[in-house]
């Protein structure tokens, strides 16, 4: 008997699993580098991290617009002449950057690491830049495949610079470096390659083009604000934290945040396909999905915080040189489950509803209070775990925020998640400030464990109905 499978789960699954090779790679990973490089070279590469992070912001919208407004678009339907003037637009701009950035960093007085490093970073930023123009299209109209396979390949080329490194003496971060660009170079000729249509196309005039470059501009910017302030969000930490203890803190800190990009890989995975799938669809049904979803990660989140202390132990035993870091894994857990929220339900909901300028605005105060709380929690308690706390009540109150104002003059509303909220601040004062070991251990699964059972009774019902709606 032939099994029909939906086009959203088809979708679903293949980037799933693009996603799960991803995570496994990330996992592999976080739990080696670390280990090889040691906590200052470690630093180095969390550098490296922290500001290809941005690197979507020299996109300048164009690329989110493109996403937006030919989201749920049937790619053999699209005018490729014109996209490929919008390529060679991105191109000669982002090449002229480029120029800019390596003069910048041959005239500034870095140390010769830090020197290569950061011109390594533009590098890396043009080539993101490139992959962005092309996947944000893929994305917007359903070519999920495209998109899934040439997801892994970075994270080959990354695996293989620390299968090298395994083997050198002088273990240095610029090699894992040089291997992430080498990977996203590959990246970039697999798409372009199956971009075809769009390069061999006649090229309309880049000088017709222009207002439609401004269009796009206007209604990606916000798109492209709201993805830059979410790597913000996470980012600000790692700077107050290598601005204040150093390379090595920074080193320390980044080990436990580089662990948040498991959780991420995955949901990213199930945001990209939400978005096109919301856009061909009418009705309220795919609201209530996503408020299922929203309950699901509520449950999700109880579950991880029970992995807290087994989590604890193992890394203390596996990377001894990071235990003054792992105290942050408390913090870790509920951060992740508010990063999915936003990333998947708030994110989503707000671009379908057109009002990613209004989700830009509550990005930008929770920016704000994220970058106060970092600022004073260093002044008051000078350790790792003051930016990890500073982090999660500014991811607190984005999540707070964005529910408020999406409720306004809606019947169907998204839950506060109050009881969720309340178990994840009672986790952490506890194992913050309970010193017995013991008694800190007893009370925490005294809180947890009824909670994770009451919860899954009623999850149950949601699991259903969200994998129904997947399979239609």
């Amino acid at each position: 008997m032939k099994i029909r499978v939906s086009n959203n789960l088809k979708n679903l699954l293949s980037v799933l699993g693009a996603n799960l090779f991803v995570m496994f790679a990330g996992i592999i990973q976080s739990f080696l580098l670390p280990s090889l490089l040691g906590p200052e070279q470690y630093g180095y590469w969390s550098m490296y991290l922290l500001y290809i992070g941005y690197a979507g912001l020299f996109n300048f919208g164009i690329a989110d617009g493109i996403y937006l407004i030919y989201g749920g678009a049937d790619y053999d339907e699209l005018d490729k002449s014109k996209f490929k003037s919008y390529f060679t637009f991105t191109v000669l701009y982002l090449t002229a950057l480029l120029m800019i950035w390596v003069g910048i960093c041959l005239l500034y007085p870095f140390d010769i690491e830090t020197r290569i490093i950061m011109m390594l970073i533009g590098v890396s930023c043009y080539l993101s830049c490139l992959m962005n123009q092309t996947v944000l299209l893929d994305q917007a109209t359903s070519r999920f495949s495209i998109y899934s396979k040439g997801h892994i390949i970075e994270k080959i080329a990354i695996m293989v610079g620390i299968l090298l490194l395994v083997f050198l003496k002088n273990r240095v971060a610029v090699i894992v470096v040089l291997f992430s660009i080498l990977g996203k170079l590959i990246t970039d000729i697999y798409y372009y390659s199956h971009t075809k249509p769009i390069i061999t196309a006649k090229m309309f005039p880049i000088n017709k083009i222009l207002s439609d470059i401004k269009k796009f501009m206007f209604a990606g910017i916000w798109i492209t604000l709201a993805a830059i302030g979410t790597t913000a969000m996470t980012n600000i930490g790692k700077s107050f934290v290598q601005t204040t203890l150093g390379v090595t803190g920074l080193g320390y800190y980044s080990f436990i945040f580089s662990l948040l990009g498991l959780f991420t890989i995955f949901f990213s995975a199930i945001a990209t396909v939400l978005f096109p799938m919301m856009k061909r669809s009418t009705g309220d049904n795919n609201y209530r999905q996503m408020r299922n979803i929203d309950k699901l990660l509520n449950w999700f989140g109880i579950v991880s915080l029970l992995m807290y202390i087994p989590a604890k132990i193992i890394l203390r035993i596996i990377y001894p040189k990071y235990e003054p870091a792992l105290q942050c894994l408390i913090v870790l857990f509920p951060i992740a489950i508010l990063l999915g929220k936003t990333s998947m339900v708030y994110s989503t909901t707000y671009k379908v509803e057109r009002m990613e300028r209004q989700y830009v605005y509550n990005l930008a105060v929770s920016i704000i209070c994220c970058i106060i709380f970092n600022f004073f929690s260093l002044r008051i308690y000078e350790d790792v775990i003051s930016p990890a706390i500073a982090t999660y009540l500014a991811f607190l109150i984005w999540s707070i925020l964005s529910t408020f104002i999406y409720n306004r003059n809606r019947k169907d509303k998204y839950d506060y998640s109050i009881i969720y909220n309340l178990i994840s601040i009672s986790s952490i004062c506890i194992n913050l400030f309970i010193k017995d070991s013991t008694l800190c251990v007893c009370i925490t699964y005294l809180i947890l464990i009824p909670s994770c059972i009451i919860s899954t009774i009623k999850t149950i019902p949601v699991f259903k109905k969200v994998f129904k709606q997947i399979k239609k």
